[in-house]
């Protein structure tokens, strides 16, 4: 008889979200909810020798360590093909509450891993089969890879929907496949992801197939997991309870409230545009999130960049790729002589007074006031500014200048050329891809790039306000219409980086500082 079984995978997927570090209570926490909860199987997180572990982290580099400190014998660990020589994984024999072991493999690899799961196996080790991006073979392919895996017959062989982007049909071809090739006594299972939000919808797909054989299905509270997530764990444990009411939801509740609702804030994951789009062009979804934490393209631009990826660079994330493309993209090489020229003979002379879009626009008003005189140039810089009368906007960002023409603004406008509007003469556009600041991250910061113009015409002195940098656990704008996300990690690094690029840039223009600022020395 057919049985569904519930694996869930919080503690290894959801650690994409947090790099695995939960912190040592909150592993406990999860791992002792998740028990109560009566869930068939919980992955424990990944075992590797080629990643930093600590106690609150969910990699592990020393099973037997690990296997000391669990009190259950429902529990799985992961491997991806790779990190663990064979020599290291002990003897089944001495491990006592991890069951099984789960390995992870992209195409190339598979003859390969699949070698490396029979040496599991001869040292005791029940072994799930994880052939990642399963709909990158084409049904020929994953009927040669099952005629290999039959050889070792192992307990269990899964469709992976890395990215996403299985539709109902691709289920049932997929696991149809599966069940007529493999041996009958070998499970199937599905790991989907949630970037089309089908995964609970597939997954009732699988399950009203006609497979007599026991079915696995990953899932994760809350649905924590990369990019758009995975099936909720408390949602497949609904579905499943009306049947025959064998979980209990309630301890997932509890994690949730406990331990993933703060995460969530700080690190979201779930459905976005972004993660659909890297579903539709069939791609490794941290190209998609890489374009989205720019906050400088529109969805008509990632739209654009994402399907001119090839193929052949779609499965395996490059982050030096997408930047390429990135920047191929938004490069519009012009000769930009006379703007500067221009800019030059308008500012000489002149106060140059830089407003950002930091709280201190509004904390402190009376001092920048006080900084304006009738020499004064106030320069806006990606965004209009109802507190200031100014004189000039300056944008680098697609983005911000639409919503700025939207406003049908009168004052003069400069930009970048990867804007290259042509609707007026009268805008100032220079080069975007000489000013980026290259030495550092992040290198499409606005005032970087502005402080790149001055210094490039030949100006010797500028007042900053409002460029506050990032504080965590507060709004960092003074108008919600400039504020995204972004996680504690990302704010720390664009405040060191910013930092040390105005430090040089301190060399060659005189930096005085109206407002406090992180980017202060």
């Amino acid at each position: 008889m057919r049985r569904t079984l519930i694996l869930d995978c919080t503690l290894r997927d959801g650690g994409y979200i947090n790099n695995w570090n939960f912190c040592s209570d909150n592993i406990l926490f999860i791992r002792d909810k998740i028990d109560k909860a009566q869930i068939d199987y919980k992955e424990l997180g990944y075992y590797t020798k080629k990643r930093k572990t600590s106690p609150d982290s969910t990699l592990y580099d020393d099973i037997e360590l690990l296997d000391k400190q669990l009190t259950t014998s429902n529990n799985i660990i992961m491997i991806n093909y790779g990190e663990v020589d064979i020599e290291d994984v002990p003897n089944k024999k001495n491990i006592n509450n991890i069951s099984a072991i789960r390995l992870a493999f992209h195409k190339k690899d598979s003859s390969k891993a699949i070698d490396y799961c029979k040496k599991l196996q001869e040292k005791g080790w029940d072994v799930f089969v994880q052939p990642m991006v399963t709909m990158s073979y084409n049904d020929d392919e994953l009927r040669n890879l099952i005629v290999c895996i039959n050889e070792i017959n192992p307990k269990a062989v899964y469709i992976v929907d890395s990215f996403g982007t299985m539709q109902s049909n691709d289920i049932i071809n997929k696991f149809t496949i599966l069940n007529d090739y493999l041996n009958n006594d070998i499970a199937v299972g599905f790991h989907s992801h949630n970037n089309m939000q089908l995964s609970y919808s597939n997954v009732m797909t699988l399950l009203s197939m006609d497979i007599d054989r026991d079915i696995y299905i990953d899932s994760s509270v809350y649905g924590m997991g990369r990019g758009a997530g995975n099936l909720n764990t408390e949602l497949i444990v609904n579905y499943l309870n009306l049947k025959d009411n064998k979980y209990n939801s309630e301890p997932l509740l509890e994690i949730i409230d406990e331990c993933l609702k703060e995460e969530k804030e700080k690190n979201p994951w779930g459905y976005c545009i972004e993660y659909y789009l890297s579903a539709k062009y069939n791609c490794h979804p941290n190209y998609a999130r890489f374009l989205a934490d720019i906050h400088t393209l529109n969805i008509y631009d990632i739209n654009k960049i994402l399907s001119s990826i090839p193929d052949n660079k779609k499965n395996r994330y490059s982050e030096d790729y997408i930047r390429e493309l990135y920047i191929a993209y938004l490069n519009h090489n012009i000769d930009d002589r006379s703007s500067y020229r221009k800019l030059h003979k308008l500012l000489k002379n002149k106060k140059i007074l830089l407003l950002g879009g930091g709280n201190s626009l509004i904390e402190n008003q009376e001092e920048i006031k006080k900084a304006i005189n009738d020499d004064t140039v106030v320069i806006s810089l990606n965004s209009m500014n109802d507190i200031y009368d100014i004189d000039i906007i300056f944008t680098s960002n697609k983005r911000r200048f639409h919503e700025i023409q939207k406003k049908n603004v009168n004052q003069k406008i400069m930009c970048t050329s990867n804007i290259m509007n042509n609707d007026s003469k009268e805008i100032l556009v220079f080069d975007y891809l000489s000013n980026l600041a290259k030495e550092y991250e992040p290198n499409d910061n606005v005032l970087l790039i502005f402080l790149n113009i001055l210094k490039k015409a030949g100006l010797k002195e500028v007042y900053l306000c409002g460029f506050d940098g990032f504080s965590y656990g507060k709004s960092n704008y003074y108008m919600d219409e400039l504020s995204y996300e972004i996680n504690k990690a990302n704010m720390d690094k664009i405040n060191n980086s910013t930092k040390r690029y105005i430090k040089l840039y301190k060399k060659d223009i005189d930096i005085k500082w109206v407002t406090k600022s992180k980017y202060e020395e």
